[in-house]
């Protein structure tokens, strides 16, 4: 009889014992997966090509008032050749000077278009007298050459005196309360880390709380990264247990008399693939990531469709302004690293385990009584 109870209590620890790593590993793999909230059947994903995939606004306003404004930013494209592979690099200048109204169109009554004014920090729009527009403008920024190279959406927020004189019928400037620029979607040939050539698109979608006469943004569009922003992104990847695979494509935004923080308040950047780059991976293991600075983040990275051309569609919310942005193909380390043991399990396992060997024993202790 007492070999039997030492038998049955030895099997009982066993048990116990063989499903603390079980429980651990379990338990590791649970915390460790991505949630996959998106069908990756790419075919049944719709976009809306207007709202979503081409960085529009969603408005209440039916129809914005349209105006076109030339200004001396330009597009000019470079080819380079590395190891007799080709890549482009697309650089894309937007100024804004042309915004602003000159000394003699400001005393013009005659005017036909939009211009900003300023004064300290606060912005108005001058407009025709005949257009009513209360709620917002809608801007096609152009060169020189007649090209678009940005839309720019300014919100008003009309003080009374602007009001009344708006509903008078005579000229009225309106107090801007926010613009968003969309710059225009740059496209280009580039090749990837692995070495495959592909086609990468990508424009960045600007919140501004105001802008300067001599503000403007050089967008500079390719594959290629500075090796301390490099370093700073593998350094960044592993904080956060992700192995960097690829890169598919790099979209750097400088400016000039624009501070993140002050007349930028966000961005959405936006980054286009051919589905051959993300091959048979997971499509919610792509990363966009931020430098500025020293300073580097993941950002919160959706795939937000495909497009009209079937290129992925993923888009990144920069809280923090514009800067360097990468896409890449990542990995999660600790998906995979199933050998390692998960102490935190262990601990939450540890009291039903005592709990059994407690009972176990006084059960054992009781019958050696009774026998003597």
């Amino acid at each position: 009889m007492k070999n039997k109870i030492f038998g049955l209590l030895a099997v009982l620890l066993i048990v116990a014992m063989l499903s603390v790593p079980i429980i651990a590993r379990s338990e590791k793999s649970a915390q460790s997966k991505k949630l996959d909230s998106v069908d990756s059947d790419l075919s049944s994903v719709a976009v809306d090509p207007v709202n979503k995939v081409k960085g529009n606004w969603k408005t209440d306003v039916a129809s914005p008032v349209d105006f076109d404004v030339s200004s001396e930013g330009r597009m000019f494209k470079e080819v380079k050749s590395v190891k007799n592979v080709k890549s482009e690099k697309l650089r894309h200048n937007i100024k804004m000077s042309g915004l602003f109204a000159t000394d003699a169109e400001a005393a013009t009554d005659g005017q036909t278009g939009i211009k900003f004014q300023k004064s300290g920090n606060k912005m108005q729009a001058s407009l025709p007298a005949s257009w009513s527009a209360k709620d917002q403008a809608h801007i096609k920024l152009k060169d020189l050459s007649g090209e678009e190279i940005a839309d720019i959406i300014a919100e008003f927020d009309l003080t009374d005196s602007e009001q009344n004189r708006l509903e008078k019928g005579s000229a009225s400037l309106r107090s801007i309360k926010s613009l968003r620029l969309v710059s225009k979607e740059n496209t280009v040939s580039v090749t990837d880390v692995k070495g495959n050539k592909h086609k990468l698109k990508a424009h960045v979608n600007v919140g501004l709380n105001t802008i300067n006469e001599d503000s403007s943004l050089d967008i500079t569009t390719n594959n290629d990264l500075a090796s301390d922003v490099d370093s700073q992104f593998q350094g960044l990847a592993k904080k956060h247990n992700l192995k960097l695979n690829n890169r598919g494509g790099v979209m750097k935004v400088d400016k000039v008399n624009l501070k993140n923080g002050e007349e930028v308040q966000d961005a959405k950047v936006t980054f286009k693939v051919e589905p051959e780059w993300v091959g048979e991976d997971n499509i919610n293991d792509v990363e966009i990531l931020r430098y500025d600075e020293g300073y580097s983040e993941v950002l919160p990275t959706e795939f937000a469709g495909v497009d009209e051309e079937g290129m992925l569609v993923f888009e990144g919310q920069s809280s923090n302004g514009l800067s360097t942005f990468a896409i890449f193909m990542t990995e999660n380390i600790t998906s995979t690293d199933d050998t390692k043991f998960d102490w935190g399990a262990l601990k939450a396992f540890l009291l039903p385990l005592m709990i059994i060997v407690t009972v176990g024993a006084a059960f054992v202790g009781s019958v050696i009584r009774k026998e003597h």
